[in-house]
């Protein structure tokens, strides 16, 4: 999850899945836990997933999870080996959209150890370092 914005609030999700590792359902699961966790403990409103036009894979995921294709457009991120500016589709949910019947039922313990643990190595840092934080 990334580019939070609190004042609307709303999020992206971005991902990525080995060629080896595609076609097992990993990214559709994890892109589900985070929608609930999104949606659910942070409160999020709207959640944005924004791949290259030419990215089968990726727009399917986000078209069989309920997101909405809300538009395309030139240059909202770039082709990883050039600077070229692609066109992209940008996916949107919205809390209600299709949600409960995604739901995941392992990823809140999960997610609140995960991010305990990222939290303790962030406080850990900021004591070796006399960061306030």
């Amino acid at each position: 999850m990334h580019k939070i914005n609190w004042n609307i609030p709303s999020a992206g999700i971005g991902y990525y899945c080995h060629k080896l590792h595609q076609n097992n359902g990993y990214i559709s699961e994890a892109i589900t836990a985070l929608i609930f966790y999104g949606f659910h403990q942070l409160g999020l409103r709207r959640i944005a997933i924004i791949c290259d036009d030419d990215n089968v894979k990726s727009a399917y995921i986000a078209e069989k999870l309920g997101f909405m294709l809300e538009s395309k457009a030139k240059g909202l991120i770039p082709k990883p080996s050039t600077d070229e500016l692609r066109v992209s589709r940008c996916y949107v949910m919205f809390n209600t959209n299709g949600l409960e019947k995604h739901k995941v039922e392992w990823q809140t313990d999960f997610i609140f150890i995960f991010i305990k643990h990222k939290l303790s190595k962030i406080n850990k840092l900021c004591k070796q370092t006399s960061i306030d934080c």
